[in-house]
């Protein structure tokens, strides 16, 4: 297959890369997409290039306006037919690309198609302060850990080909990547595909709703309220050692770490009853004992498992894919 020969940002611009299966917000379920983020995390919008990772064509661009003229961009690349990559949040694209979008892209709400050549090491975008998203596809390949393909289909679907990036980079971008990674586990890249059949773990949507797309009828689709439905029970992205419990049913999702569970999610079964998690708040602790903030690479990355409780919740597998949970 081909290889990527560049990371998608120079790593000179970069403080740490985090790993897909982040629970934060309104996403419940583990993210399918890495966090590239920039040195200065408070900075202005457009001031790192964002490259592409290989010769490819441009082939989706989709705009979201936000807040005092500014917009989020975000790209598809293909390198084949069945190898692709993406990128979000950035800022504006790069002169030669925007020279070769179609008049006023800027003002269409959504995705549009394209047809632009891009070369490896390119800028073909820019990026602030903020995370740059990125993940890579191949549907040559069919995540095991995501069951119902078909809870998928009608809003995210490529999250069932995800891979991991390092699988697909030259030695040469590996060796250049790695370091930057703020996980240290195996696999460094993360992971989101955590459900066993008959077990409590993985990513769950409510119970006569269209799966990922949230909503009992698909006309009835609200952006932001979409995942109230969902909920995960999966390992800590940075640290899966420990455990997150992640509900869209509080403040359009709301995630927490589980103490000790007397039950793990993942042996978590039908003839386990009645299972009681205690919930503490959500964060990590780095070589220091103290809070990790985000704004480099630890030497070491642990869920802060020692946080007071703050709720409970009641979980209960009734049937081989069937949750019942409740939280106080």
């Amino acid at each position: 297959s081909k290889k990527l020969g560049s990371a998608p940002m120079n790593m000179s611009d970069v403080s740490n890369i985090q790993p897909m299966g982040l629970v934060a917000g309104g996403h419940v379920t583990p993210v399918d997409h890495q966090y590239y983020y920039g040195k200065n995390q408070k900075a202005a919008p457009s001031t790192y290039d964002v490259l592409a990772p290989a010769d490819g064509t441009l082939v989706n661009i989709e705009v979201r306006p936000k807040s005092s003229g500014l917009y989020d961009v975000r790209g598809v690349i293909s390198y084949s037919c069945t190898f692709f990559s993406y990128f979000d949040l950035t800022n504006s694209l790069a002169p030669d690309v925007e020279s070769a979008m179609p008049r006023g892209w800027e003002k269409i709400n959504g995705p549009q198609k394209v047809k632009i050549a891009v070369k490896q090491g390119q800028v073909i975008a820019r990026v602030g302060g903020q995370s740059l998203d990125f993940a890579v596809w191949d549907t040559t390949k069919t995540l095991p850990g995501l069951l119902v393909s078909k809870a998928y289909d009608n809003y995210e679907p490529w999250k069932l080909n995800t891979v991991r990036p390092l699988d697909y980079y030259t030695e040469a971008v590996k060796t250049e990547v790695l370091p930057y990674y703020a996980r240290s586990a195996e696999p460094r890249d993360g992971r989101l595909d955590y459900d066993i059949d008959g077990k409590a773990i993985g990513g769950w949507f409510k119970k006569g709703t269209n799966g990922y797309i949230g909503a009992f009828k698909e006309a009835d689709f609200n952006p932001m309220s979409y995942a109230d439905g969902h909920f995960s029970l999966a390992p800590d992205y940075l640290d899966p050692t420990g455990w997150v419990l992640s509900t869209g049913s509080i403040n359009h999702g709301t995630q927490y770490g589980i103490k000790s569970p007397s039950v793990a999610p993942d042996k978590l079964d039908e003839s386990s009853g009645i299972v009681k998690y205690e919930l503490i708040g959500f964060g990590h602790n780095d070589e220091t004992g103290g809070r990790w903030l985000g704004l480099n690479v630890p030497k070491t990355i642990k869920l802060d498992t020692n946080s007071s409780v703050v709720a409970t919740a009641l979980v209960q597998l009734t049937a081989k894919r069937e949750l019942k949970v409740e939280i106080f």
